[in-house]
């Protein structure tokens, strides 16, 4: 046992340098391209920014905050100003510090304050951060604007999302494929594309779905998989969606395992939810301590303090537009998340709409079809075993909103695509409890 367990961590050590290499080397790469080409095409983009404001709505201008759709343009104007204030002759302190210029009211302004400056503005480090879509992104920019980048991103996220479909409903079957895509697109994919930080963990995501079902699904290994993704995860996301890579992955993969009969009992699959939660956990804390390492050694500075320093906020801290108490944020967080899902939408545009007399009798219907149906068809309650799981990964989203409830308060119109995963389980959990196809 204590070989094996040995063996495993060399084996993640081994994982997670390959991953470093990558990781620097990529940023580097990018880092050393000639600014000319690229600060042009950031200077093109910058106008477009300021044309749309920091926080833009990409469709029909409403009030109302559980429908309208936002962009992200506070973390992107940063991603342009890493971007812009690189200088390629000492590449690799930008590489370790992704220094930006800090002069202006917000993000945008300070893009535009930078360009203005030609880059010689004062900057402030930011070596607590991966950035590394900074790296993919300031390749991106040596040949196309920002505005070419989100077309092709938005034909990119969705031709992946067809393609994960497809390799879903090949290795794991039809019926979770379906559930699985059409759950993602109630969370507005085209949406998600037009933001760099935002997509970036549905890359991670998408891409790592398509690699694991793509393997012989009769060797999954929970920790080891959850381990890579946790990594890429703390390189791309910038600390805005981390838990989406988490959630995505993890429905995919028990249902794998469920499907392979490593997971036969619910024991079984809670020892797999504990390897899938340790090895994401596992490779996103440790693969941000390396960044802070490497940074510390290249900048000669500790980049460990800030780290601390920064810690103290997180979960913490008020709003002035916010509830007086911590009670309120929490009630408030999971309030605006929970409301913000397209499902919840629906039923609130048929009780707004059609009026609030139908409403209780479409609920009614609605919920005695569903009952009726289970128990008609339902399993042996030895049997759903997996149903419970799914519950379980189904409720996760909410438990983060009550830990991070400033960070869920504030961002709720990003912060709520979690439930993608919510989403996805329950169906699944509802379905895996019937005796109705052979996929489950």
């Amino acid at each position: 046992m204590l070989k094996s367990n040995r063996n495993y961590v060399k084996r993640c050590l081994k994982i997670g340098l390959i991953i470093f290499c990558f990781a620097i080397g990529i940023k580097f790469i990018a880092f050393s391209l000639p600014k000319d080409r690229v600060r042009n095409h950031i200077s093109e983009s910058y106008k477009m920014l300021k044309e749309e404001g920091v926080y833009p709505q990409t469709s029909y201008l409403t009030d109302d905050i559980y429908l309208k759709q936002q962009l992200d343009n506070h973390t992107d104007a940063i991603y342009l100003n890493v971007a812009y204030t690189v200088r390629p002759q000492n590449a690799l302190k930008y590489v370790a510090g992704d220094f930006y210029g800090n002069k202006g009211g917000n993000p945008i302004e300070q893009l535009g304050n930078q360009i203005a400056d030609e880059g010689s503005s004062d900057t402030v480090m930011y070596g607590r951060q991966w950035f590394g879509a900074a790296g993919i992104i300031r390749i991106l920019l040596y040949f196309f604007n920002l505005s070419q980048i989100r077309a092709l991103s938005s034909v990119l996220l969705l031709a992946l999302l067809f393609l994960v479909g497809v390799k879903l409903k090949e290795r794991v079957g039809k019926q979770f494929a379906y559930v699985f895509v059409l759950a993602v697109l109630l969370f507005f994919p085209s949406t998600i594309a037009l933001s760099m930080n935002i997509a970036n963990v549905f890359y991670v995501s998408f891409f790592s779905i398509y690699y694991i079902v793509g393997k012989n699904k009769h060797h999954v290994d929970a920790f080891v998989d959850l381990f890579v993704v946790g990594c890429l995860t703390a390189y791309f996301d910038l600390f805005l969606t981390p838990f989406v890579s988490y959630g995505l992955v993890t429905t995919v993969m028990i249902m794998m395992l469920y499907h392979n009969h490593t997971i036969d009992s619910f024991c079984s699959g809670a020892i797999q939810l504990m390897k899938i939660a340790s090895g994401w956990l596992t490779g996103y804390i440790g693969f941000w301590s390396l960044k802070w390492v490497f940074a510390s050694i290249v900048l000669k500075q500790n980049v460990f303090a800030n780290v601390l320093s920064e810690m103290k906020n997180v979960g913490g801290g008020t709003v002035s537009w916010g509830p007086d108490s911590k009670l309120g944020y929490i009630k408030s967080a999971l309030e605006l998340n929970f409301n913000k899902m397209l499902p919840v939408q629906v039923f609130q545009w048929i009780k707004n709409e059609v009026g609030f007399a139908v409403y209780p009798l479409f609920m009614l219907l609605l919920i005695t079809t569903l009952v009726v149906l289970f128990v008609k068809k339902h399993k042996p309650v030895a049997q759903m075993y997996i149903s419970l799981l799914f519950i379980i990964i189904g409720m996760m989203p909410y438990v983060y909103y009550m830990i991070m409830h400033i960070h869920t308060f504030v961002h709720y119109w990003i912060e709520y695509r979690y439930q993608c995963m919510t989403v996805i389980s329950f169906t699944m959990a509802y379905l895996t409890s019937l005796r109705m196809s052979k996929d489950t």
